[in-house]
C-alpha cells in the first residue's frame, strides 16, 4: 500500500490492518520519495533527509498497528515517482491489491494536481485498487451499504463480483447502479 503519513494514507492503513486482522494476508507499506536532482541538486543531503523521514514515519506506523492489532506489517522506502514505484512494486510482488488514501473532494486545479498519484495508480495498476477516503470504524466492518456503478464492461463485472464477495463477508446491503445518459 502507498503510504505518505497523511491522515488519508493512515486511514487506508487502518482499513488494510482491519482486513488483515479479520482475514489474514500480508501488507507492505511503500513510501516513495520523489527526488528531482535539478530541483534539489543544490541541497545534496536533501534526499537522505527525506528518506530518513519516510523511514521514521513507516516504522512508527508499523509499531502502532502491531501494538493496536497484533499484526505485522513491513515497509519499503524507495526513491522514485510515487505512482510508478507503487505500481512497479505491486507487479514485482504479484500483489492482489493496492490500497491508497485519497483526499477527495478537491475541485479545479487542485483536483488535477493533487489527485495525480491516486489517479495514476487506479489507471495503471496491475491489480485491484482500494481507494480509502476516511478512517474505518474500529469494528473492522466499515461497509453497511455498497454501491457498484455498472456498465456491463469486463471491469464493471469484476467490480460487481468483488463487491458481492465483500457484501457477503460483511453482511452489507448491495446496490447496483446502471445509468443511461439521456440525450
Amino acid at each position: 500500500m502507498g503510504f505518505d503519513g497523511s491522515e488519508h494514507s493512515k486511514a487506508a492503513l487502518a482499513e488494510i490492518a482491519n482486513w488483515l486482522k479479520l482475514y489474514g494476508g500480508k501488507a507492505l507499506l511503500v513510501h516513495a520519495v520523489f527526488f528531482d536532482e535539478e530541483e534539489y541538486g543544490t541541497i545534496p543531503d536533501q534526499l537522505k533527509k527525506r528518506m530518513d523521514v519516510g523511514k521514521k514515519m513507516c516504522v512508527q506506523a508499523e509499531e502502532d498497528i502491531s501494538f493496536a492489532l497484533g499484526i505485522s506489517i513491513e515497509s519499503l522506502i524507495c526513491e522514485g515517482d510515487p505512482a510508478d514505484t507503487i505500481i512497479e512494486i505491486a507487479e514485482t510482488k504479484n500483489a492482489d491489491l493496492i490500497a491508497i488514501g485519497t483526499h477527495g473532494g478537491r475541485k479545479g486545479i487542485k483536483k488535477l494536481v493533487m489527485g495525480s498519484v491516486t489517479s495514476a495508480i487506479v489507471g495503471d495498476s496491475p491489480c485491484d485498487v482500494l481507494v480509502v477516503k476516511k478512517s474505518a470504524p474500529s469494528s473492522g466492518v466499515p461497509y453497511g451499504s455498497i454501491l457498484v456503478a455498472f456498465d456491463g464492461s469486463a471491469f464493471s463485472k469484476k467490480a460487481l463480483s468483488q463487491a458481492c464477495r465483500l457484501a457477503g463477508r460483511q453482511g452489507s446491503n448491495l446496490t447496483v447502479l446502471y445509468v443511461v445518459h439521456e440525450l
